[in-house]
């Protein structure tokens, strides 16, 4: 369901924005002043059904300025697709695509897991949904996601490691 804000809205850098998306379209807000996104992240759930690529509003506003800095996190994506957020001057859209976005700023392997899988995707392969939504991940958190899949260990495991070899060079 769309919701109507009189006046300004606001998204802080820790916000939510929590939508449904389904084929025939997405909920959202409606904001008859501006709306000023200082980050946050866009949470997003697909239903059940057949979906084509393009793009659904989720926010309209006399002026948008802004980002959410958090990216898209989404449940539920059809397979074959890959969502990202679209900004515009009075509205910001969630799309879908056929096509795996491009990322900047990863490692080399979180890097060539994402090459990778957008080489399969532009050769007709269909992308699960589980993993095109890691494509909606921004900054540390698309680095650690596809890291992981390129089997780098998270920094837990990595200093576990080093005390167990410590442990271990100091008994011998």
């Amino acid at each position: 369901a769309r919701q109507t804000i009189l006046g300004t809205l606001g998204f802080a850098s820790g916000a939510q924005y929590v939508i449904a998306v389904d084929p025939s379209g997405a909920s959202g807000a409606d904001a008859t002043g501006a709306a000023t996104i200082a980050g946050g992240t866009v949470r997003a759930t697909f239903a059940g059904g057949v979906y084509a690529a393009g793009a659904s509003n989720i926010l309209t506003a006399s002026s948008v300025t802004g980002t959410f800095t958090g990216g898209l996190l989404v449940t539920d994506l059809p397979d074959g697709f890959f969502a990202s957020l679209t900004y515009l001057p009075t509205e910001v859209d969630i799309t879908l695509s056929t096509t795996a976005p491009t990322l900047t700023g990863l490692s080399k392997n979180a890097q060539n897991v994402v090459n990778a899988i957008t080489n399969f995707s532009d050769n007709g392969g269909t992308v699960p949904g589980s993993i095109a939504s890691l494509f909606g991940l921004a900054g540390d958190a698309a680095n650690h996601a596809f890291g992981q899949a390129a089997g780098q260990p998270g920094p837990a495991s990595a200093q576990s490691g080093i005390n167990s070899t410590n442990t271990f060079i100091s008994k011998i």
